[in-house]
């Protein structure tokens, strides 16, 4: 996939962007090569200074344009920070062919450059839970992700943030 994608602060509280992107799938033997044109949106409002909302819709095009099913996706979310040191959101997925997604989740500031986190998604059933922690030039996440069938799945990653 490669995508080419603009973006622009609309007013003080509102931005949006625009995405094209092609998709190229090549697979071995007698299988049929794909390749398909198609774009996505999003926009960001900013209500308060603590509160944003977001919307993006995947491949508003319809399938009649292409030889291969690619599913339309909408999805619209919120969060705010509800003291200086607890943040909460919320999405809402919907796909073409599948059922509504919702998922939820926090980050909690326990101390000084110090986060817990914690999620849920109706997709499976799953709970997630992980820290963070950020020192002058790196940042340290661990995360974690139950699933119903493959039980749990573990992350971690390294940010260098070099000034």
């Amino acid at each position: 996939m490669t995508g080419l994608a603009c973006g622009m602060k609309l007013s003080d509280k509102i931005s949006a962007g625009l995405q094209v992107d092609y998709f190229s799938e090549r697979t071995s033997g007698e299988y049929n090569n794909n390749q398909f044109v198609t774009c996505e949106a999003g926009l960001l409002i900013t209500p308060k200074e603590t509160t944003t909302i977001g919307i993006h819709i995947f491949n508003p095009v319809p399938d009649r344009f292409r030889k291969t099913f690619l599913p339309a996706s909408l999805r619209i979310g919120a969060g705010t920070y509800l003291n200086k040191l607890l943040f909460a959101g919320i999405e809402a997925e919907m796909s073409t062919g599948s059922k509504l997604i919702i998922r939820t989740g926090f980050e909690y500031e326990a101390a000084k450059k110090f986060w817990l986190r914690g999620g849920y998604c109706t997709d499976n059933n799953s709970f997630s839970f992980g820290l963070g922690w950020f020192a002058k030039i790196v940042q340290m996440d661990i995360g974690f992700v139950t699933h119903e069938k493959l039980g749990v799945t573990s992350s971690v990653s390294l940010i260098f943030k070099i000034h």
